[in-house]
């Protein structure tokens, strides 16, 4: 940024347009065939953030660098970015971009590194519209937030479609609903080389907005007629109303869906939202910027769950529930933030205090995700191992569940806190960062109805960007640095506008003579405030604007503007008036009513009837009437009243309207009147003015008094119509009230049942949760190596000795192809084979050996065992056990050789084991096989048993003499050397027989020497 204070310095520096790209596994060939598709003079900054670590970084710039002609860089810290340059950034450290350079950090100490994620959102930050966010090829959900982030600063996101070489990075991003466009890498370079040429369109957005966070004079807009339009289109498809947003905001949505489709002028777009309506969706989920993390704004949170939290339970009774409300929750990160908050601060407490969480946000889409509570790694970055383990449960696809503890404490609904009623009786209401989208006039109707819906002693949470504006009356801040607002009791509680059921009903059509544009009008009947007033009344007060007519109409969101009206009303009048409801109680005073009304004695009452002078009482309640009845002014002259014994005239004028709820008031304006001095030398004059307003003031008694009378004879015949009704709604309650009882009877005897049948259900219950929790056990106890795939051939679970044996995590192993495991090295073409038939003909695999060599374990044998097992909800499976048998072979490969050995030596090789008897005295020998049947030790026959006895073997020869001596040898170790003639050899030879002790026993090695000792 520039350092000069000249008159240029207020124009903030239009930032270089810059597009950030992302992968993982197979992202070096996206990156090239990207490079090799786009211009080098695009004057986009090109950023790819490098997929995996290595020790010699400069491998991949070198190998990106002849597939373009723009400079390829490896990033170090205070890069400065510069346009038509490629960028390639580490992930050994956090980087950011700031002023225009790229910014080293620290990498932070968190359970998941998620470098695609970082650079993206602070890029969203820093450039806000002038960024692009591009994702390729790779497994994990490292890019969502990112993307998330971009989107809501009003930059343009692709993803790769399924040409990429793995799709779990884009189809994350895309479930997630923040990628504007899927496309071919060929068609991503197109889309780029297009918006190259509109960079003006790009830098114009971001001087707005960097004006905007600046406080600097924006750039002029045009004319808002065309946008009013767009959003009135807008309102015809989805039903909501978004005239009250922040111009700025829209026009910025606007102004990116239209780049999207390559429209320049707004005309273009309202034109294309016609003919395909489901851009009228995608604009209505732009326009709700759904911007939210776990445990944002650290320190807010600290202080919740640290300092207010605790004060607020701790001012709860035993089972007083804590209610709690967060409107526009998102996607519910908030909401399940504040609730594991709430349940830490349970933790020291030594009482029960049930808690309710009310989520709302207008948008039904992010509800339903906020309802499942299912939540990618890259989502928790922000939360602690320790919570991670506490409140969540990781499934079967590598997701992390909220727990049912917390789950079940929250309630999501769709709402629109602008119009529809709001909860109440509330302890906290935190509404985070969506006042700053809106206009004051919805800014003031949501700090009113949160006023309302608060306990006297409820709190308020704003963004940091937030305040309550000038309602400070309502309102006061108790913690500045985190935005928090107490409610004040010191005033009365707000009312909150209900539905205007005039504006629902009103219907839009054109004025003849608007030249086609619109105007609202009320298909109700509507008060005639026009009428002639009546004879008599001082029509100088009036002119010629008196009681002209009111609209009541409004706007949905706008506040209530019973100031608005009385104000207009009492500006055509001076004097003193009251408004009053349809009970006579009064709501409000304008000007000095002293003259006209007084408080009565005792406890204090607003009716308009006890305070009213008692001269005034009957014509005030004939007039107040007839305002009420025919919905037209009435007024009442010519009424005398004496106060400190001097005499007043005094006119009275009632005139209906309605409030902005709809409810019936009545404006009652008092007036003294001072009458026309005649001169002594008319008193025939005087005499007969007189006697006409006696006559006048007569006949109005007369027609007051038959009205009366009129009045009394209907409300007769409406108490004894009402008296029959209820002597027959007496016997109608007489026989439900029988129905009742019996019906009660049925419902006891069902609820006995259904109480028996939930016993029985719980009893089920925790014997399944039994039967799971043994079944994991044992899982994760044996020693031999067992996954769960599915139908995909995607892990679903592996137990303990698996990641063992095989040296593999659990993040890298859960929710991935078998084959993508370890580098593809399980990617065999026969296990692929035998799995394929598992799984479509529905075979077993019983003993199948396999060897294959692993990178990093070497050559392994490997026995195979699966079949194919259906799951809950129907889904199939595979269980592949898995048997290490190298060891076994290797043994056996070994033994085969010694057999080939021991079979074809020169000499004879026997072993003898000990036969003791009870004493542990040797009597006998037995004869160990090491040449037939090696390796196998059946239990042996008595006949068996006789053959390889040394004394039955050797009975008749010179060995047998030897029996003592291989005792020796057994019981003392000292080897025996000793030649005996072959007596049963044609030819005379001697054989030399060596004897030394193996373990309980003795091996003999026989060998022919030469001739000797001949006779």
């Amino acid at each position: 940024m520039s350092d000069h204070t000249g008159p240029d310095s207020l124009t903030p520096i239009q930032p270089i347009p810059i597009v950030a790209i992302g992968a993982s596994a197979g992202g070096p060939e996206g990156i090239s065939e990207l490079l090799t598709h786009l211009s080098p003079t695009s004057g986009w900054a090109f950023m790819y953030i490098q997929p995996t670590d290595t020790d010699q970084p400069d491998l991949l710039s070198n190998r990106l660098a002849p597939l373009t002609q723009m400079p390829v860089l490896d990033a170090q810290d205070r890069t400065p970015i510069n346009a038509n340059h490629v960028y390639i950034i580490p992930v050994h450290a956090d980087v950011h971009v700031m002023n225009g350079q790229l910014v080293f950090r620290e990498r932070p100490r968190r359970p998941a590194h998620l470098p695609i994620d970082r650079f993206f959102i602070s890029l969203a930050e820093q450039q806000g519209a002038a960024s692009i966010g591009v994702l390729l090829s790779g497994l994990s959900t490292d890019g969502t937030l990112g993307l998330k982030a971009l989107k809501a600063a009003n930059g343009i996101t692709f993803a790769q479609d399924g040409t990429a070489k793995f799709q779990g990075m884009s189809v994350s991003a895309q479930a997630e609903g923040v990628v504007d466009k899927v496309l071919p890498i060929r068609d991503i370079a197109r889309e780029l080389d297009w918006l190259s040429h509109q960079q003006d369109f790009f830098q114009d957005r971001a001087v707005i907005e960097s004006s905007a966070e600046n406080g600097q004079p924006q750039p002029p807009e045009p004319d808002n007629g065309e946008l009013m339009a767009l959003l009135q289109l807008v309102r015809k498809f989805v039903g909501v109303d978004f005239s009250h947003y922040k111009t700025a905001t829209i026009r910025r949505r606007v102004l990116r869906r239209m780049a999207l489709y390559k429209l320049r002028l707004l005309t273009d777009y309202m034109d294309y939202l016609r003919q395909h309506p489901t851009e009228a969706g995608l604009l209505y989920n732009d326009l709700l910027i759904n911007v939210t993390s776990f445990f944002r704004d650290t320190d807010t949170m600290e202080y919740l769950g640290k300092v207010l939290f605790p004060q607020l339970l701790a001012g709860k009774t035993e089972n007083e529930p804590f209610r709690l409300w967060i409107p526009a929750c998102s996607t519910g990160e908030e909401v399940y933030s504040l609730a594991i908050l709430l349940l830490e601060a349970q933790d020291n407490l030594d009482k029960s205090i049930p808690t309710q969480i009310f989520a709302t946000d207008l948008s039904g889409r992010v509800i339903t995700q906020a309802r499942m509570g299912r939540f990618s790694v890259s989502q928790l970055a922000n939360v602690s191992p320790k919570r991670l383990s506490r409140f969540f449960t990781r499934d079967q696809d590598g997701y992390y569940c909220i727990s049912k503890i917390i789950r079940d404490v929250c309630v999501f609904a769709t709402h629109n806190v602008f119009v529809d009623p709001p909860f109440s009786r509330l302890d906290l209401i935190s509404c985070r960062n969506l006042l700053i989208y809106t206009d004051t006039t919805l800014q003031r109707k949501a700090i009113a109805t949160f006023h309302y819906a608060l306990n006297p002693t409820g709190y308020l949470i704003l963004g940091k960007a937030e305040t309550v504006g000038s309602y400070t009356t309502l309102f006061t801040q108790v913690a500045k640095t985190f935005k928090v607002y107490a409610r004040k009791t010191s005033v009365t509680r707000s009312v909150f506008p209900l539905v205007d059921l005039l504006h629902q009903r009103s219907i839009i059509k054109p004025h003849p003579g608007d030249n086609g544009q619109q105007e609202r009008t009320n298909t109700s009947p509507s008060l005639n405030l026009s009428a002639p007033l009546p004879p008599g009344y001082p029509t100088e007060m009036w002119g010629k604007k008196a009681f002209q007519p009111m609209s009541m109409h409004y706007k949905p969101g706008q506040p209530d503007d019973l100031d608005q009206r009385v104000n207009g009303l009492l500006s055509q009048y001076t004097p003193a008036s009251v408004v009053i409801n349809k009970d006579m109680e009064i709501i409000r005073f304008q000007g000095s009513t002293s003259l006209f009304l007084e408080p009565a004695s005792g406890r204090a009452n607003f009716n308009l009837l006890k305070m009213a002078r008692p001269e005034l009482l009957f014509d005030l309640r004939t007039a107040i009437n007839k305002a009420h009845k025919s919905g037209q002014p009435a007024s009442k002259t010519g009424l005398l009243i004496r106060v400190r014994e001097e005499t007043y005239h005094i006119t009275i004028n009632a005139v209906p309207f309605l409030s902005q709820s709809q409810e019936p008031l009545v404006l009652v304006i008092f007036n003294e009147v001072t009458p026309a001095i005649l001169t002594p030398s008319a008193p025939s004059q005087l005499r007969n003015r007189r006697i006409k307003q006696l006559e006048d003031e007569l006949a109005a008694l007369r027609d007051d008094m038959r009205s009366i009378l009129e009045e009394q004879d209907a409300g007769r015949e409406e108490l004894q119509s009402a008296n029959e009704e209820i002597i027959s709604s007496n016997e109608e309650l007489q026989s439900i009230n029988e129905e009742l009882e019996t019906s009660k009877e049925e419902i006891q005897s069902n609820n006995e049942e259904l109480q028996t049948i939930n016993q029985e259900l719980q009893l089920s219950n925790d014997q399944l949760s039994e039967a799971y929790d043994y079944s994991d056990a044992i899982f994760g106890t044996i020693r031999e190596t067992v996954i769960i795939l599915d139908k995909d051939l995607r892990v679903r679970s592996a137990n303990r000795a698996f990641f063992k044996t095989f040296r593999l995590e659990s993040d890298d192993t859960i929710g991935r192809l078998l084959y993508e495991l370890g580098n593809q090295q399980w990617d065999i073409p026969a296990l692929r084979s035998l799995l394929d038939k598992v799984i479509n003909d529905n075979t077993s695999i019983q003993a199948y050996e396999m060897t294959h060599h692993f990178q990093d374990l070497g050559e392994k044998v490997l026995r195979l065992n699966a079949r194919k097992v259906v799951r809950l909800q129907g889904q199939a499976a595979i269980l592949l056990a898995i048997e290490d048998i190298t060891d076994h072979s290797q043994v056996q490969r070994l033994l085969v050789f010694l057999q080939s050995i021991l079979t074809h030596a020169p000499v004879n090789i026997q072993l003898f084991k000990s036969v003791r008897n009870e004493r542990n005295t040797i009597v006998d020998f037995q004869l160990v096989p090491l040449v037939n049947d090696l390796g196998q030790r059946a239990n042996p026959s008595v006949e068996e048993l006789y053959r390889t006895s040394f004394k039955a073997r050797y009975s008749d020869t010179e060995q047998i003499s030897l029996f003592t001596q291989y005792v020796q040898v057994v019981e003392t170790g000292d080897p025996l050397q000793i030649e005996l003639p072959n007596e049963l050899a044609t030819q005379p030879e001697w054989h030399q027989i060596t004897a030394n002790r193996f373990e309980d026993g003795i091996l003999l090695v026989t060998s022919t020497i030469a001739k000797r000792h001949r006779h």
